[in-house]
């Protein structure tokens, strides 16, 4: 059997800017086919197994200095219950306060709360989540969280449901109890993005 890979990374298809403003519509597909040779006499014996492992809609980009970003997963990623996949990622905007001084994110997002969960999948193809991410999956959820970078520090602290993702919308009325308290403070020396990433 021969094992070969296909894969593609996240990719921008169409950037449009007018002005200060900006939005940015990207993809991501990643591919897994497996070729196997069976010893056949009274058939082909070359079988080719394609798997469709992620494929990702994204749109995001800026209004008045005021960040947005909705990704959805389109298929591959979990167990469909239909004929169609399309399940809600990323649904956010992030407020920057007082000059940029402190920013407010709110929406359905990543929890600042490990590093391995805010690492996006599509960067570890062959890589998986470590024992531990299976007792500390928070993962993403709906809430708002305050954050801020002074220098090498950035922080962030946030209230969620509780839930995980799309959970206010499936089943409403929630009963909601005591919401998720998270902070995150560390070192960011350039690496990440932000404390989201």
């Amino acid at each position: 059997m021969i094992t070969m890979l296909v894969m593609t990374s996240i990719t921008q298809a169409v950037e449009i800017e007018v002005g200060e403003d900006s939005i940015n519509i990207n993809g991501q597909l990643q591919l897994h086919g497996s070729l196997e040779g069976v010893d056949d006499p009274y058939s082909n014996s070359e079988r080719l197994f394609l798997f469709l492992r992620q494929a990702r809609l994204s749109v995001n980009g800026d209004v008045n200095n005021v960040e947005y970003e909705v990704e959805w997963m389109l298929g591959g990623e979990e167990v469909p219950e239909n004929n169609s996949v399309m399940s809600l990622l990323d649904a956010y905007i992030n407020i920057p306060i007082q000059d940029d001084a402190f920013g407010v994110k709110l929406g359905q997002f990543k929890v600042p709360y490990g590093r391995e969960r805010l690492l996006d999948s599509g960067n570890a193809y062959n890589v998986n989540r470590s024992i531990g991410n299976n007792f500390f999956n928070i993962g993403r959820d709906v809430g708002v969280a305050l954050h801020k970078e002074d220098g090498l520090f950035s922080g962030a602290l946030g209230m969620f449901t509780g839930g995980g993702i799309n959970i206010p919308e499936r089943y409403i009325p929630e009963d909601i109890g005591v919401p998720m308290f998270i902070t995150r403070i560390g070192i960011n020396n350039g690496l990440d993005e932000d404390v989201f990433t």
